[in-house]
């Protein structure tokens, strides 16, 4: 009898334990996933930074592309004057 009481309060300890042990590990758990008002005004920085970076890139994607519409033009043209003028050439002889 007195055995079985000591089992009793083994599993109680044990298990009280076990309990504790598990909502500390979950309460440090969900410290680390909310967020402070340190860390949103982080992500309030990067964005911003975020939204420079792109700016920049349309940007310099818009000059690419001005600068890819004027050389294609200047190929057309030269492609243009070397087929008139082969057609020229063959219409003399």
């Amino acid at each position: 009898m007195f055995q079985s009481l000591d089992t009793t309060n083994f599993w109680q300890t044990n298990l009280t334990s076990f309990m504790e042990e598990k909502v500390k590990k979950e309460m440090d758990n969900r410290s680390l996933i909310f967020a402070t008002k340190d860390d949103i005004a982080n992500l309030k920085a990067d964005i911003a930074n975020v939204k420079t970076d792109v700016a920049n890139v349309k940007a310099e994607v818009a000059n690419v592309k001005a600068d890819i519409i004027k050389w294609m033009f200047v190929f057309w043209i030269g492609q243009f004057a070397a087929t008139f003028g082969f057609i020229l050439l063959f219409l003399k002889k």
